[in-house]
C-alpha cells in the first residue's frame, strides 16, 4: 500500500514539472510566474488586532447572609436562582416561643397605656390641681401674716360693746350687779382687742413658717407634673416648655414594658432572615432542620447587574492592553452568545495560571447580563487591543527593509516592477498598515525576493 502511495506521488510531481516546461518551451509563462512571484492588492479595510484568553465571572455586589443567633431553621421560601427584593425574607428560624413572648409583652403595655389609665391620670391631674391651689393660697397666708383689719373689727367691736354697757349703766338709778359685770367684761374684752391689735401689728413671720408653706406648694406642683407628664406621654405629645418628663413610678412601669416589646420585637426580628440587596440567591448553605450558629453561612444573593469579569492573557499581551479595550466575552454556559465588556483595570503583575505566566485584568460588562450565572463561571474571552477604520493594508511578507532602515515594496504596474519606499503602522504579523506610499487597488509583490536587490 505504501508502495502505491509514492509511486502514484511520483507520478504527479512528474506530470507538473512536464507542465511547467511544456508552457516554458510554448512561451506561455504567466501562470509560472504568479506561481514564482506571488501578489497581493493593496486594500482599505478595516484593522483589527486581538488577544485571547480565559476570564472569570465575579460579583462587586455580593451578601452572604447569617442570623444573629443559634436556632433551628424552619423555612427557606427561596430557591436557588430566585430573583429576592431588598427585605424578602429569605430564612427562618423556629419562633413559637418567642412570638408568645411579644404577645405577653404587647399585652402588658396596652394594659399599662389604656384609655381607662388616661382617664385615671386625668382625675388625678384635676386633684393635684386642687392640692396646689390649697397650698399656694397658704403661702400667700403664711407670708402675708395676721390680717390687722381683723384685729381692728375685733377692737372696734369690743369698744362699741364697753361704751354700750356703759352708756346702759349711767342711764338706771339703781343699776343691778348684773350690768356692772356686764361692764367689766366688755372693758377686759377691749383690753384684749386692744393688745392682739398692738400684737398683730408687731408680728414677724417666722421663716421656717414661710419654708414648710414654700415646700407644701413645691410638693404639690411635682405632684401636677408628674401626673402632667404621665398623660403627655400616654398621649404622645410634649409638655409644653418641657424638654424632659418627670419620672413616676407609672412612667416607670410604661417604659419597662416599652423595652420588653422592643427586646422581643428584636428577638423575633432576629429569626427571620431578609436580604439586604436585590439579586439572585447564588447558594444556600442549609437545610430546614438544621440547627445553625450566628456564623453559619446561610445564604448567599447576587446582584446580576453589578458584576465583573477577571481575566487572564499571555504575558506578551502587556504592551498592546489598554483600559477601555473591548473584551468580547463567551460563557461556557451560554456559548453562543457574546456579551460585550470594556477593560477597567490591569495588573502589571506576573500570575502563574497553570504554570504559565499570565497578566490579568478586569473588565465591566456593557450592559446588565440579564442571566443566571454563578460567580466564578468561566468565559473564554477576545481582547480587541488595536481597532482601525478604513486603512491601506498589505501583507506583511511585501515588506522590504533597505540598508537605512527605511521600508520598501516592489509595485507592479504593467509588467514593470517599482521599488517604493513607505511608511507602515501597525502589524499583526499577518498584515501591516500602511500609512503613506501606497494607494488601493495597486500591486505589490509578496515575495520581493525573487526580483533581486534594487539597483
Amino acid at each position: 500500500m505504501k508502495k502505491f502511495i509514492w509511486i502514484s506521488f511520483i507520478v504527479i510531481v512528474a506530470v507538473v514539472i512536464g507542465v511547467v516546461i511544456d508552457q516554458v518551451n510554448s512561451g506561455s509563462n504567466s501562470e509560472l510566474t504568479s506561481i514564482i512571484n506571488p501578489t497581493a492588492k493593496v486594500r482599505e479595510s478595516d484593522f483589527v488586532m486581538t488577544s485571547f484568553g480565559i476570564g472569570y465571572l465575579e460579583g462587586t455586589s455580593t451578601e452572604t447572609v447569617y442570623f444573629p443567633q443559634t436556632g433551628v431553621v424552619k423555612d427557606i421560601p427561596v430557591e436557588l436562582g430566585d430573583l429576592v427584593q431588598i427585605n424578602d425574607i429569605v430564612a427562618i428560624l423556629e419562633n413559637e416561643e418567642t412570638q408568645l413572648l411579644l404577645q405577653k409583652a404587647i399585652i402588658n403595655l396596652d394594659k399599662l397605656t389604656s384609655s381607662k389609665i388616661v382617664s385615671q391620670t386625668e382625675i388625678k391631674i384635676l386633684q393635684a390641681q386642687e392640692i396646689l391651689d390649697s397650698a399656694e393660697k397658704n403661702l400667700e397666708i403664711v407670708i402675708a401674716g395676721p390680717v390687722i383689719e381683723y384685729y381692728d373689727e375685733q377692737l372696734e367691736s369690743a369698744t362699741e360693746t364697753y361704751y354700750s354697757t356703759l352708756s346702759k349703766l349711767n342711764s338706771l338709778k339703781n343699776p343691778p350687779a348684773r350690768i356692772y359685770d356686764a361692764l367689766e367684761n366688755s372693758r377686759l374684752a377691749m383690753e384684749e382687742a386692744q393688745l392682739d391689735l398692738e400684737i398683730a401689728l408687731a408680728y414677724v413671720v417666722p421663716l421656717e413658717d414661710i419654708q414648710r408653706a414654700q415646700a407644701e406648694v413645691n410638693v404639690a406642683a411635682a405632684n401636677l407634673d408628674v401626673e402632667k407628664a404621665l398623660l403627655a406621654y400616654l398621649s404622645g405629645s410634649q409638655i409644653e416648655g418641657q424638654k424632659e418628663f418627670p419620672v413616676s413610678k407609672e412612667l416607670i412601669e410604661i417604659k419597662e414594658a416599652e423595652w420588653q416589646v422592643l427586646e422581643a420585637q428584636q428577638s423575633l426580628a432576629n429569626t427571620i432572615l431578609t436580604s439586604p440587596i436585590e439579586g439572585f440567591v447564588t447558594s444556600i448553605n442549609t437545610v430546614v432542620g438544621e440547627s445553625v450558629s450566628s456564623n453559619t453561612p446561610i445564604i448567599t444573593i447576587t446582584n446580576p447587574d453589578v458584576t465583573e469579569l477577571r481575566f487572564y492573557l499571555h504575558e506578551s499581551d502587556l504592551g498592546g492592553l489598554s483600559i477601555g479595550d473591548t473584551v468580547l466575552v463567551s460563557f461556557h454556559a451560554y456559548p453562543d452568545t457574546v456579551f460585550n465588556a470594556r477593560v477597567s483595570n490591569i495588573d502589571f503583575s506576573i500570575v502563574k495560571v497553570d504554570g504559565e505566566n499570565k497578566i490579568q485584568a478586569k473588565a465591566i460588562f456593557d450592559e446588565p447580563l440579564n442571566i443566571l450565572l454563578p460567580i466564578g463561571s468561566e468565559a473564554d474571552i477576545e481582547v480587541i487591543t488595536v481597532e482601525e477604520k478604513n486603512v491601506l493594508t498589505i501583507p506583511y511578507q511585501a515588506l522590504i527593509k533597505d540598508g537605512s532602515g527605511n521600508y520598501q515594496v516592489i509595485v507592479l504596474s504593467d509588467g514593470q516592477a517599482e521599488y517604493r519606499t513607505i511608511t507602515i503602522g501597525m502589524s499583526d504579523f499577518a498584515n501591516i498598515i500602511v500609512e503613506s506610499g501606497l494607494v488601493s487597488g495597486e500591486i505589490v509583490s509578496i515575495n520581493p525576493s525573487s526580483y533581486g536587490e534594487e539597483e
